[in-house]
């Protein structure tokens, strides 16, 4: 499966299903060069949500909405663990969605090679 970086830039919002995830937005702070300080704001985002009595209130099982397919993310610690970065990506349509993955050492990967006939 391939990734691809999602490439423009998104803003935070709060959704339907009570998660914390980004969303397209032309106007929007975020991008894929400062992905970094894109989860510290969702993660700020989270923590204010849940310290207002109104909408912590409103909604119980708020949470950080990102894939998380290989477990590198520590739920008590609210932070990335050793050897995993988040990425945003490009999902279907060009959705745009925030992804901790596994660290990746660009230089040393394999590439195949192009046969021209």
């Amino acid at each position: 499966m391939s990734r691809k970086t999602y490439e423009g830039n998104v803003s935070i919002k709060v959704t339907t299903t009570d998660k914390v995830t980004v969303e397209k937005n032309p106007e929007g702070k975020f991008n894929a060069q400062n992905v970094d300080e894109l989860l510290k704001a969702m993660i700020e985002v989270y923590h204010k949500c849940k310290a207002d009595p109104q909408i912590s209130k409103e909604r119980p099982n708020l949470c950080l909405g990102f894939f998380n397919p290989e477990k590198g993310w520590d739920d008590t610690k609210l932070k990335c663990k050793k050897g995993f970065n988040p990425v945003l990506l490009a999902g279907y349509g060009g959705t745009p969605y925030l992804a901790i993955l596994p660290e990746r050492d660009v230089s040393s990967t394999p590439r195949k090679s192009v046969l021209r006939f």
